[in-house]
């Protein structure tokens, strides 16, 4: 069994109270503030790092760790098309002080970049020597015409996407990314409402990001951008801990979109198309039409 198997068994488990606008199944849960206020809602994510899976800790500098594990939350408010406000962490580790306190200042130093306030946690000591779990369980809001769900794609929409794929653990890009939250706030509710962030892997994340639409994606596999070093297609495809933007656009807002984009150190492509959904298919290659999918590695899942 794998993560998202688990996941399919287990959700149905929890039931969702009246105020749960989004429950399981997109990059953040969407809550309502208030019943008097419909204009604004809550987003809440979570969000870890483990050692030797999400960084080596042998290798990896400890205040980059610190800065990831708040940087892949933001990247999760940032798909929603919200601001980060506050976050509690949590630490299971079998550490020394000393690197735990270069850690901990990643973290500070990170949510200072983004103007969050980090107002709780907790801590415990494992046996395992070298074991660490630090987890960071994010705040944020949006105004409810921003907010962008993976649901929302539409038959006739066009696929773009942010940066370059691939290659992102070896190049260290998964310590160093930039979350896309200054795009996200140009895209959401005036070009998107459609958007989800990528961090297990091109195929995985278009996979969701149709199977929640209801649509059928074809991608523009020669369109992929490829970060250096990345070894071929089918690894911009399937690495992984990339932290772009995937979005569905209007085709009439397409030329409006690239022209105004104001951001010139981020590349902005088309990579797809979404059709209507197709039997059996869900993410299909457009010059082919190859089934996407038949190989069944899509992206990083964890095991069970």
């Amino acid at each position: 069994m794998n993560e998202n198997e688990f996941l399919k068994k287990v959700v149905p488990l929890f039931k969702q109270g009246n105020d749960i606008v989004v429950g399981p199944g997109d990059d953040c849960a969407v809550l309502k503030i208030n019943s008097s206020n419909d204009d604004e809602y809550l987003l809440y994510a979570v969000d870890q790092v483990v050692s030797d899976i999400h960084y080596l800790f042998n290798e990896d500098d400890p205040e980059l760790v610190g800065r990831k594990l708040v940087k892949r939350n933001v990247s999760d408010i940032a798909s929603m098309g919200g601001e980060p406000t506050s976050a509690v962490i949590t630490a299971a580790v079998n550490s020394n002080f000393e690197r735990l306190e270069k850690i901990y200042s990643g973290i500070a130093r990170e949510a200072e970049v983004w103007n969050m306030s980090v107002c709780g946690g907790d801590y415990s000591s494992v046996k395992p020597r070298n074991l660490e779990v630090f987890t960071l369980s994010i705040l944020g809001k949006v105004k409810k015409e921003k907010l962008c769900l993976r649901a929302n794609a539409k038959a006739g929409d066009l696929i773009f996407a942010t940066g370059k794929f691939g290659n992102s653990f070896n190049s260290k890009h998964h310590l160093t990314f930039t979350p896309r939250l200054e795009q996200s706030r140009f895209l959401a509710g005036k070009f998107t409402n459609a958007m989800m962030d990528v961090s297990d892997g091109l195929l995985m994340d278009l996979k969701r990001f149709a199977e929640a639409s209801k649509v059928t994606a074809s991608l523009f596999t020669d369109k992929i951008p490829l970060r250096s070093g990345t070894k071929s297609l089918k690894h911009a495809l399937t690495d992984g801990e990339d932290y772009e933007l995937i979005f569905s656009v209007r085709p009439e807002l397409e030329c409006s979109l690239i022209k105004a984009w104001p951001f010139k150190d981020v590349e902005l492509s088309r990579i797809g198309m979404v059709l209507n959904h197709i039997d059996g298919v869900c993410l299909k290659d457009y010059k082919t039409n190859a089934d996407l999918l038949a190989d069944g590695h899509l992206g990083f899942e964890h095991p069970l």
